[in-house]
């Protein structure tokens, strides 16, 4: 009888040191919810766990549901779709205290948004999907595009709105441009580069490649082909838009430059210029070079435009900047050469070119259209991508 008492002294303690083991945490709302619901789930019956359950809870709801109130109370055109995250958060956090619901019943009740929900995505579907149909009944390669998205919206959604992926399909198939890449060179404005050559072919064939060719994927969003004017010509191809890009505003600096000595000292074995009367100090040749070092730089602006062939109509046109720096140096001598090594040869011989440079001209042309490729890449996306 007193071995039975005492199995049973020792579960009454264990239980009460269970329910009443101090529950602390730190976080947002959400973070302290999931943290007393884990507690709760091993440890029904702690209550401190419950008390910031309950707290965090209710502090919760009210942030999500006052934020569902201003909303409502801004009345734009897009508030249910802004008041669509609020509700999926309440749900969300009635989700998270499902596991624990039987333990705090009695202080938490929770409702349940998933018919809101579902209502208001039927809304913005059945809208979007209207509003998609509308603009495709106008024509138009801008119309499609908003329909196209409008479809995209629809879909996104409600899965397949009233045949809406067949629908986004079509539209996009439908509307797919032929653009050819035109790139004019350098504007005939800049008279001192009216002798530089540019290789506008590597041009082409980049932006060509980089944008997708003429083999279009649907899910790039990209409803277009590309090609050079000499491609297009070829294959007998009418473009729909051609992208016109001329480089202009032509500008080259260079600092006065940086100059210093080195000396230069090198022991040279006897050999045929030696005679055998020579002192041994004569085989120790000396030089000084006189190294010059300069910073250069050279600016322009990438020009585009971007026309509808059929209409005739400029889509869109810009300005990009570009530049290129870079550092060169170049050297004298005198002394004697014998005392030179590898590299003072390659700086006195930079020297007899007539800046220091060993970049030509047109070289430095790549490198703008370099540095301002990918501000351009990215315009010609904005009017092409859906």
């Amino acid at each position: 009888m007193k071995k039975t008492l005492k199995i049973i002294f020792s579960i009454t303690i264990i239980a009460s040191c269970t329910s009443s083991k101090k529950f602390t945490a730190t976080g947002t709302n959400e973070e302290i919810i999931q943290q007393a619901v884990s507690v709760l789930k091993k440890h029904p019956g702690n209550s401190d766990a419950k008390r910031q359950l309950k707290i965090n809870y209710e502090e919760a709801v009210k942030i999500h549901e006052d934020k569902i109130r201003e909303i409502k109370r801004q009345a734009d055109s897009n508030y249910l779709e802004r008041i669509l995250p609020e509700l999926n958060a309440l749900q969300n956090l009635n989700t998270t205290i499902s596991p624990v619901q039987q333990t705090v019943k009695d202080q938490i009740s929770s409702v349940n948004y998933a018919d809101e929900i579902m209502s208001i995505k039927q809304t913005i579907a059945a809208e979007s999907y209207d509003q998609a149909n509308s603009y495709l009944n106008k024509g138009g390669w801008g119309n499609s595009k908003n329909s196209y998205n409008l479809f995209l919206k629809s879909n996104y959604y409600i899965d397949n709105y009233k045949g809406s992926k067949k629908l986004i399909k079509e539209t996009f198939d439908k509307n797919i441009v032929n653009v050819v890449i035109n790139p004019e060179g350098i504007s005939p404005n800049d008279s001192s580069m009216s002798k530089v050559h540019f290789n506008s072919t590597q041009v082409q064939k980049k932006l060509i490649k980089d944008l997708g060719g003429d083999t279009y994927k649907f899910d790039t969003r990209i409803p277009a082909k590309f090609y050079s004017d000499a491609d297009a010509k070829s294959k007998n191809i009418e473009p729909d838009w051609v992208i016109n890009l001329r480089i202009k505003n032509l500008g080259f600096s260079h600092s006065n430059g940086l100059s210093f000595t080195d000396e230069r000292m090198k022991d040279i074995k006897p050999g045929s210029d030696v005679t055998p009367e020579s002192h041994a100090s004569e085989q120790t040749r000396f030089a000084q070079v006189n190294v010059t070092q300069r910073e250069y730089s050279m600016n322009a602006t990438v020009e585009y435009s971007i026309v509808d062939v059929r209409s005739n109509k400029v889509i869109g046109k810009g300005e990009l900047p570009a530049s290129y720096e870079w550092q060169n140096q170049y050297a004298k001598y005198s002394g004697d050469y014998r005392a030179l090594d590898r590299q003072d040869w390659e700086l006195i011989n930079e020297s007899k070119k007539s800046d220091g440079s060993s970049l030509r001209t047109e070289k430095l042309v790549a490198e703008l259209f370099e540095d301002a490729y990918p501000n351009l890449h990215q315009v010609i996306l904005y009017f092409v991508k859906w």
